[in-house]
């Protein structure tokens, strides 16, 4: 729309929009309002005086936005194909119209030059984009004015930062171990474990074919019904039950046999800190005469012996008043295929419950169907047709005269088969066996001798064994071969050779570890080494010799590692890193970004007014941390931060090095600590966003929320959950799991097929993982027992 000045007369474009805003005449620089001044049309003349032909209340038309009106008077020019004078005179007009335009160009003078185009902005479309006039391709473009950078807007002021934040902002700093020169002892895959036999299978070995069997008093069936006993574990969120039975008296302790996976949640749950909501120490609870409205009394219970190979562990519980006949492990039958049994215990658990909260005991039928035996032919497992359900794990098998023929340990469900640990492997603990032996590196002497501390760990709850001693060969002499004895196990090796006197340290517990040092020679590249043990009766039992090869390597040590009381004291100097040595006995489970680190030194003793954090990747390789591996000593590695206002000094952990004997480090958190599905996930949860995975860990399948809840409980073998997943069933695979009637908070060891969500969570950084297939697996070879999708 075009207006005329009311000051100067002069002719002016303008928007439909722009006729309520106030604008200012280029030439008079009178300021009005388009609204209150004349129209006039495009190409209708005017008057000297100003005024149109036509009245001006005509000529005030709503109109589209048009381009700017200075262009008007070349374009029928151009189109009308006019002579090259007509062609130059347009071009000097274009000129003289460029150096004026703000003669004709009129905006409104509360709105923002648009200016031009910069170079990451699209060009117009429209051709006159030249401040109103049209593109000559034959004239140099014209020269933009300066293009006003946007104001910004002051910035807010900055919170000063916390001294937590300051102390994770800094760079890390890792301060590996430092590296010895030692020797490394590694034996084939295949050899021989340096095992040594029970002195209960000597004894039976050297019986004479004619000597009486032990007096054995049969026990009926009630008899073995009360000698049965239903056992609860209560350990937070991976409490369970399971079955046990009474084995006899030792002094004033009653004491009870029961599988080691039964039991195992309450010691795990000691070792590395207690899960979240589950602060009270686990309690063990045995039942007897469970169910019996009258008779049912119980009693907590200590765990006094265990061995997780095997499977079985022993529980030591005040002896009461009145207690049934034990079901006499030592009186055990001679086991063949086909033999009738009866199996005792509590399937499911309180699931079958009716008159209290503890179920009835359940027996069943079943024969002994197979006699597994191990690469070395001892028997290893019983296999059993019969009725073996979850619940029934540490019950006991008898035969038909009440004889122990086994211990109930696992099941394929769906197949009616099922296995028990053989007698003389419980027979064994109770008597004392030798777990396993390991030969610890130490530095290389002046010498260059090879020297390594023997760690020979020993589960002896009646305090049967006498003495340990280790015989060893390094190349002098003649080279000794195995040979078998039914007195010893294997015969002595010569005692010409080298032996080791294991030191076993005064201690009041089952469990003993005796040490030693073993030195060999120089240039020594193999070692054939036999363990050996002595009981109270004068029973020596030899290990097959076994041979070892030797390297010479750099190996990490933790030696380097300070007191933590000379360390973190008052004076102690912020912003600076420090090598401690301590215990890590708790850890937070959070999605914060720093997480709280329980650590003591190796007194127990917590540090006074110091708080020990860590971050979130350094967390997550401690949830995968072995639970043999948690009570060990560890190399902490700190920054030290600015102490608040408290008076707390924060302190980063940046790095853990878990120290075995002789302060050779096993491994770190700054390597791997394991590889598989499962811990990369856990690790870089962004890394495998919209994947389809299959992975292997441990779960717990039923809970009582199982049939109302999507929620599923996945666990790393350290029975810790990784803390930046969240595990969900796909639908209705809950509703199959309740159906199939699993162990109520039972830890499973499972295949899972999993979807990793799309992207991770932008609040806590964690990602949603769905379960679509579910296979349970036989702990000792992972083969397939079942499968729920």
């Amino acid at each position: 729309m075009r207006v005329y000045c009311p000051g100067c007369d002069a002719k002016l474009k303008v928007d439909e929009d722009d006729l309520d805003e106030k604008i200012e005449c280029p030439k008079c620089e009178k300021l009005f309002r388009p609204s209150n001044a004349d129209e006039v049309e495009p190409d209708e003349p005017r008057s000297k005086s100003g005024k149109s032909g036509k009245s001006s209340t005509s000529n005030r038309k709503t109109k589209r936005r048009e381009e700017p009106e200075k262009a008007f008077p070349l374009i029928p020019v151009l189109a009308g194909g006019g002579g090259l004078v007509v062609v130059i005179v347009g071009v000097l007009i274009v000129m003289a119209l460029n150096k004026k335009t703000d003669d004709v160009a009129v905006r409104p003078v509360n709105q923002p030059n648009q200016g031009f185009a910069g170079p990451n902005q699209p060009k117009p479309e429209n051709p006159f984009n030249n401040g109103g006039q049209p593109i000559n391709p034959g004239a140099p473009a014209p020269t933009p004015p300066p293009e006003k950078p946007p104001e910004k807007p002051p910035e807010k002021p900055k919170a000063p930062a916390t001294p937590l934040e300051q102390l994770f902002a800094k760079p890390v700093s890792d301060m590996p171990p430092p590296k010895i020169r030692a020797a490394v002892m590694d034996k084939d895959k295949d050899a021989v474990p340096l095992t040594v036999p029970t002195f209960f299978s000597l004894r039976k070995a050297q019986e004479k074919p004619n000597t009486p069997p032990r007096k054995f008093t049969k026990l009926t069936l009630d008899e073995v019904k009360a000698a049965t006993v239903f056992i609860k574990v209560d350990a937070g969120d991976l409490s369970g039950t399971g079955s046990g039975f009474y084995i006899g008296a030792e002094g004033n302790n009653a004491l009870v046999a029961t599988n080691h996976h039964v039991i195992d949640a309450a010691m795990s749950s000691k070792r590395f800190g207690n899960e979240k909501g589950s602060e009270k120490p686990p309690v063990i609870t045995c039942v007897f005469n469970s169910g019996v409205p009258g008779q049912e009394w119980e009693s907590t219970a200590k765990i006094t012996a265990f061995d997780p190979v095997a499977d079985l562990a022993v529980l030591r519980l005040e002896k009461p008043l009145r207690v049934p006949k034990p079901i006499d492990p030592w009186g055990m039958p001679k086991l063949s295929e086909t033999m009738e049994v009866r199996i005792c215990g509590f399937p499911f658990g309180a699931q079958l419950a009716t008159s209290s909260d503890n179920p009835n005991i359940t027996v069943g039928t079943g024969t002994i169907s197979s006699l597994r035996l191990n690469k070395a032919g001892a028997l290893d497992r019983v296999q059993i047709s019969g009725a073996l359900n979850p619940g029934n794990s540490g019950g006991p098998i008898v035969d038909k005269d009440g004889r122990l023929t086994g211990v109930a340990v696992t099941t394929i469900s769906g197949t009616g088969i099922g296995f028990a640990v053989p007698v003389n492997e419980l027979v064994g603990m109770l008597e004392g066996k030798i777990l396993l032996t390991d030969f610890l590196p130490t530095a290389l002497d002046n010498s260059n001798k090879a020297k390594f501390k023997v760690i020979v760990p020993i589960m002896d709850p009646r305090s049967q064994v006498r003495g340990v001693f280790l015989r060893y060969w390094a190349g002098s002499g003649t080279r000794p071969v195995a040979v078998k004895d039914p007195r010893f196990g294997h015969k002595q090796m010569p005692t010409t050779e080298k032996q080791v006197d294991m030191i076993l340290p005064p201690t009041g517990s089952s469990l003993s570890v005796m040490s030693g040092e073993l030195i060999l020679p120089a240039d020594a590249t193999e070692v054939i080494v036999q363990l050996g043990t002595e009981s109270n009766e004068g029973f020596v039992a030899n290990s097959p010799p076994v041979t070892y090869r030797i390297t010479k390597k750099d190996v990490e040590n933790g030696a380097d590692a300070r007191v933590m009381s000379e360390v973190f004291t008052e004076n102690a100097q912020p912003d600076t890193t420090v090598v401690v040595r301590g215990h890590i006995l708790g850890l937070e489970t959070s999605r914060s970004p720093q997480q709280i680190v329980v650590v003591t030194d190796t007194n127990l003793r917590l540090p006074s007014k110091f708080i020990f954090l860590t971050d979130r990747p350094t967390a997550s390789l401690l949830d995968e941390v072995d639970p043999d591996d948690q009570p060990k000593e560890v190399r902490l590695t700190c920054m030290i931060g600015q102490k608040d206002d408290r008076g707390v000094t924060p302190v980063r952990i940046t790095r853990v090095d878990f120290l075995e004997d002789g302060d050779t480090v096993g491994h770190s958190t700054a390597s791997t600590v394991k590889k598989n599905v499962l811990s990369d996930l856990n690790r870089d949860p962004a890394s495998q966003v919209g994947k389809k995975l299959t992975l292997e860990a441990n779960a717990v399948l039923m809970t009582k929320l199982t049939p109302t809840s999507d929620m599923l409980r996945v666990l790393f073998d350290s029975l810790r959950k990784p803390r930046n997943l969240d595990f969900v069933t796909a639908k209705g695979l809950n509703e199959k799991i309740a159906f199939e009637k699993l162990k109520t908070n039972g830890i499973y060891k499972v295949r899972l097929g999993v979807t990793v969500a799309d992207k991770v969570d932008d609040k806590d950084q964690s990602v949603k993982v769905t379960v679509t297939k579910i296979e349970i697996l036989d702990p000792k070879d992972d083969t397939v027992i079942k499968t729920i999708e």
